[in-house]
């Protein structure tokens, strides 16, 4: 009898490690909840950046102005009577000009 028991309770015992610790017990269940609760949300904010892209797709072959300003803003394109003013920051001018300067100097001390 004594035997009997010793069994059950070892019985019990792996029987509650699977239920609580392998594949398909409690703790990989809340795993799985958890990854799907992130990819719900992932979807979501998916779902949202399609409805955007969907609306300008609309947006742009219904509306011309939204061409001309895509073609202006991503490929720099201007009407022919316009004129392109590019300007230059003063300090970047200098920047660059000294940066040769330094390459120059550096090329030349590995050489020696």
């Amino acid at each position: 009898m004594k035997l009997y028991g010793i069994f059950l309770l070892i019985l019990l015992l792996v029987l509650q490690y699977k239920l609580w610790f392998e594949e398909g017990g409690y703790f990989y269940n809340r795993e799985l909840q958890k990854q799907l609760a992130a990819m719900r949300i992932e979807n979501e904010q998916l779902r949202k950046k399609n409805r955007e892209l969907a609306r300008r797709i609309i947006l742009v072959k219904e509306d011309m102005n939204e061409i001309e300003s895509l073609a202006r803003q991503n490929l720099g394109m201007i009407k022919e009577d316009e004129q392109f003013m590019f300007l230059i920051d003063e300090d970047q001018v200098k920047m660059q000009q000294e940066r040769p300067q330094d390459r120059q100097q550096e090329a030349g001390r590995h050489n020696e």
